[in-house]
Order: C-alpha cells, then structure tokens, then sequence
C-alpha cells in the first residue's frame, strides 16, 4: 500500500508552464495537491540549470520545507522554517543555477499536503527592468531618444519625465521633445511600466541642445563653368549638351549670343532653332548660383550644315527622255553631272532639267547615272546628291542582275586581254622573227 501511494503522488505532479494570466513569471507550478508521505521526501529535477528569484509555497496541513541543490548536489537554499497549517510563504529569492529541490516531511505521523508551489523568474511584484542602450540625437530645438525595451513579458509601457512630472509615454523605444531652447541642457528621466502596475527607478538621460543656426553669409565667388560640351549642328539648328557644375548653390545657366541672354536651362541640354544653313553661331554659356553670382562663362562656335538638296528624282517622258527634279533649295543654280561629267548648270529656282535619252548615262544597275550640286548664290558648292544605291538595291531582278553581270564581266574582260596580251608579247614577238628568218 505504501508503494502504491507514492506512485499515485508522482502522477499527481505538475509540469512546467509559462502561461499565467495573473502572475506572468511563473517558470514552475504544480497542478494539483503533492502529497508527501511521513518522513518521505519529494523531488522536482530541471532539465536546464534556472535561476529563481521568488517561490510562493502554501502547505495545506502540518509542516514542510524544501531545499534547493545545483548540478553538484550542493545544497545552495534551505527554507529556514516550516509553514504553519494552510499558510502561505512568498520569498524573494536570488537562487541562481538551480538544478532540483527537494521537498522534506519531517512529521512522523501524517503526509504534508503541499497546494501551491510556484517558481519565479523574477521577483514576485517586483519592477520591470529598466530601458538601455540609450541613444541621442540633438539639434537646436528638439532632442530624440531612441532605446531597446525590456524583454520582460508583462512590460507595458515607458513613462517619460521632467522634473518629476509624466510628460510623455512611449511603447515603440522611441521619444522627441520638440520646442526647446538652444544651448539649454535637459535632464530626462525614463520609468518601465509593467501590467502590474509596477514601476522601475528610471533611467536618467542627460542631453543639450545645439546652438542655434546662423544664416551662412552670401558668397561672392561665380560658380563654376559648365563642361563636356558637344553640339550637333543641322542646316537650321544646333543643339547643345553639357555637364552642369557641382557647386551646391547652383542655379541655372544663361546663354547669351551678341551680348544678350536668348535663352536659360537647368537640365544640361539647349538648342537653337530657325537658322540660316552654313553659318557660324557663337553662343556663350555663364552659370549663375543662388546668391546671383555668373560665370565668366564658356564660348562656343558652332557652324550649321549646307541645305540639303530634297525631292531629287529622275521620270522618264513618252519620247524616252529623262527629267531629272528636286523641290529645294530653291535660290542659286544647280549643276548637274551625267555619268560622273559636268553636263549643265541651270536656275535652282527652275526645280528641273529634262535630259535627252541619247545624253543620259547609266549604272551598272542600269539606272541613270547622274548627280546634282548645288552652286550657292555665292559662287561656292554647297549639297549634292544623286540616286540612292539601296533603293537600286531592293529593285534588283533577274533580267537586272544579269546586265549587271555582263557589264561587269565586259569591264574585266578588257583588262584579262590586256594582260594577256601584255604576258605574252615577247613570245609572240620571238615567234614572229624566227619565222621572218
């Protein structure tokens, strides 16, 4: 009977458990009523050595005590004295690297009837642990605190004071004060606050504002030059691109032509429009910073491409022959070249020129062969142009393409004979005597 009673009082012992809506710290309970025998013992083993910094212990009948060892079997706390019936003994507690305890009945008639034993991790109705790693950040009229919370699991919030007064409240590990005085030191003072209401000492924190900012005095330095100019230049405009200057004040860049400003940007890029073809801009760029300060500014020269000479073509009449066009330019004269030789000059203005069939010339394409350049009013030649050999290209057909081979082969085959003629001209020379004698 004995035995079966100690069997039934292990069964009846608790497990450990860390869900507790009114005491959050509870490591260890037992769950039910440990029955121990007289002048029996009972024992409670860890797995992992734990520190215990509270025990709540409540014997229903007669008297206990318990101890508690390390992993050594040292005893490290001893209960100095035994509970009165259905007493209740709460004890603060530093019991660090605990590994079992060892409950005693010394009554040598009747079995000791523990209710309620709980283990703490921390001190029973203690504070919460304090904030830490406490940073600042300053300016002139504000200060910021940033901070790690506790980790204990029944923190609630932080309490923020100032001269013993609540001025704020955080939750996040994070707090500004904001409308301060300059150069002023401010003494702050942070409280943990648990669900129980418990309150830490606090964490003083000790911080000054900076000076106050003074507006930096306007300088008379010009900023710097723009850099890395490229252009391209059409026949009525150019554009321009550039890297800005760096300096921090900077504002924008005014461009000037003949001493005026015709034009400002900010995003690196301008261009001129509306120009005359073959002439010579001079345009100079000056940066300008917020305080209005210029540049000396950069020059740059610029010339605009020839007029290009558009809607060249050639048609072909009933009579056979060829009308060679164009739409512009539309002042000057336009000469035209047939077959690589100076045929005619006639007015720009005239938009065209009728070719005889007997004069025209033609490619290897067997397209005409003809070119026109213009001739400025100046006196000088400006665009040319003649069919466009892609175009000729894409028009290739069979009956074409053999032209094309048999004009090639033509053209070689006068410089095969040539030289064959030329190889063999001693021999046949030699030939031409011996038969002479």
């Amino acid at each position: 009977m004995k035995r079966i009673l100690l069997f039934l009082t292990f069964i009846y012992i608790i497990y450990p458990s860390t869900t507790y809506a009114s005491e959050l710290y509870v490591f260890w309970s037992n769950d039910g009523t440990i029955v121990i025998l007289k002048n029996q013992t009972y024992e409670i083993n860890f797995d992992e050595k734990i520190d215990i910094y509270g025990i709540k212990h409540r014997d229903q009948a007669n008297r206990s005590r318990f101890s508690v060892y390390d992993e050594n079997g040292n005893k490290i706390y001893e209960q100095s004295d035994e509970i009165a019936d259905n007493d209740t003994t709460i004890v603060n507690t530093n019991i660090l690297n605990a590994k079992k305890i060892i409950f005693k009945n010394n009554n040598t008639v009747m079995s000791a009837y523990i209710q309620e034993f709980k283990i703490y991790s921390k001190p029973i109705d203690g504070p919460p642990s304090e904030i830490s790693n406490i940073e600042t950040t300053a300016d002139h009229e504000s200060i910021s605190y940033t901070f790690d919370l506790p980790t204990d699991t029944d923190f609630s919030h932080v309490n923020v004071y100032k001269d013993g007064s609540v001025i704020g409240t955080t939750t996040d590990g994070t707090y500004t004060m904001e409308g301060l005085e300059p150069e002023t030191e401010y003494t702050l003072v942070f409280k943990t606050f648990d669900t129980n209401g418990n309150e830490s000492e606090g964490v003083a924190v000790i911080e000054t504002t900076e000076p106050e900012p003074t507006e930096p005095e306007p300088t008379e330095l010009p900023p710097s030059e723009i850099s890395n100019i490229e252009t391209t230049a059409g026949h009525e405009s150019i554009s321009y691109t550039f890297d800005l200057p760096t300096d921090s004040d900077f504002s924008h860049v005014n461009i000037y032509e003949n001493g005026a400003v015709i034009g400002t940007t900010t995003d690196g890029t301008y261009t001129m429009t509306g120009l005359e073809p073959e002439t010579e801009y001079t345009l100079v760029f000056k940066s300008v910073d917020t305080n209005g300060n210029e540049s000396e500014g950069i020059t740059v020269t610029e010339t605009t491409e020839p007029e290009p000479i558009e809607g060249s073509e050639s048609t072909q009449n009933e009579a056979g022959d060829y009308t060679i066009s164009w739409s512009s330019p539309t002042t000057g004269e336009m000469k035209i070249l047939i077959g690589g030789q100076e045929y005619a000059t006639v007015p720009a203005s005239d938009l065209s020129i009728t070719i005889p069939k007997n004069d025209m010339e033609f490619d290897m394409f067997g397209e005409p062969d003809y070119e026109i350049v213009h001739i400025k009013e100046d006196g000088t030649e400006g665009s040319t142009t003649k069919p466009d050999l892609t175009d000729k290209l894409g028009n290739v057909n069979a009956i074409n393409l053999l032209t094309m081979i048999a004009a090639i082969l033509a053209m070689l085959g006068q410089f095969v004979l040539l030289g064959l003629a030329i190889h063999y001209a001693p021999q046949l020379i030699r030939l031409v005597k011996e038969a002479a004698k």
